[in-house]
């Protein structure tokens, strides 16, 4: 097939050979995933097997995708002593498409194009994270739990017209510039050897994409976060809610769920009857309830 994008393929096969390794990277040693939620949810969860994906526009944290670029931009003027002003000019562009200083989208486009792109559904690392917990212990009557998902079983049953990818949020600034001076590196030998006209610049462009998704400000890492992204072709699918874009997405949940926990404050032997019903309610048996080990008081 014609390559529409560049003339040069090996720098193309380069930019796939990278992103094949960042996300072998971030999902090395990853086997279950937990997702923190409620009763309600987790029964709407059980009831149609579906995993809902929001909106990138719609998370809790403001500078969700264009964190990276600020960082990249930060690494610029280091980047000066090593590399041509013309490649540094063009990576600060590519920067400044996406953001300010303060990490805000700029720009008329740019907020509608990542609308139209990204849906997560965010899951932690962490079985038993009390930054988590407190989202669903401020009343007694209100049953925080989490479920476990074994990652080599789920399998998605939804007809979709665009991939999921997966794997682990970077939160690490040093992890971070190490990733990006890596990636830099190998694009300027490419530069050096052809033009660096606007097919190249879009190549970079949209090569940190997919980084940037995994790339967050080190405030949140208490979440341990481990994320499924959607990147939808077209609108099929996709439902608005007082202005919050998401999808709900089919998987073999039954297969997929390996253990649920609630919250520190539901240690009542009624509260783990009545998630043994819910599950048993829409034959997911035999799987383990548990409570948390976090000594929390109301």
């Amino acid at each position: 097939m014609e390559n529409i994008y560049s003339e040069t393929d090996e720098y193309l096969f380069l930019f796939h050979k990278q992103h094949c390794n960042f996300f072998e990277y971030i999902n090395k040693d990853i086997e279950t995933i937990y997702h923190y939620t409620s009763n309600e949810t987790i029964e709407k969860i059980l009831q149609t097997s579906s995993l809902r994906f929001t909106n990138i526009n719609n998370l809790n944290d403001e500078c969700e995708f264009t964190y990276l670029f600020t960082v990249l931009y930060d690494r610029i003027s280091s980047y000066r002593y090593k590399y041509s002003k013309e490649f540094c000019d063009n990576l600060l562009d590519v920067c400044l498409n996406y953001c300010n200083d303060k990490y805000y989208f700029i720009g008329e486009n740019i907020q509608k194009d990542i609308e139209r792109q990204y849906y997560i559904s965010s899951f932690s690392h962490s079985n038993d994270n009390l930054a988590l917990w407190t989202l669903y212990t401020k009343d007694k009557n209100f049953i925080g739990c989490n479920f476990g998902i074994k990652i080599d079983k789920l399998q998605q049953e939804s007809i979709l017209n665009g991939p999921i990818f997966s794997g682990s949020v970077i939160y690490s600034e040093k992890e971070q510039i190490k990733i990006l001076d890596e990636l830099v590196a190998s694009w300027y030998h490419y530069y050096e050897t052809i033009s660096f006209d606007e097919y190249f610049k879009g190549d970079i462009h949209d090569a940190l994409y997919k980084y940037a998704l995994f790339f967050k400000h080190p405030a949140f890492e208490q979440e341990h976060e481990y994320r499924l992204i959607y990147y939808p072709a077209d609108q099929q699918g996709i439902q608005n809610e007082n202005d919050k874009r998401y999808i709900d997405i089919r998987f073999n949940l039954k297969n997929a769920i390996s253990n649920v926990k609630l919250s520190p404050t539901q240690r009542e032997k009624n509260n783990i009857e009545a998630m043994e019903k819910i599950f048993s309610n829409y034959n997911v048996l035999d799987k383990v309830i548990e409570i948390s080990d976090i000594p929390f008081r109301i």
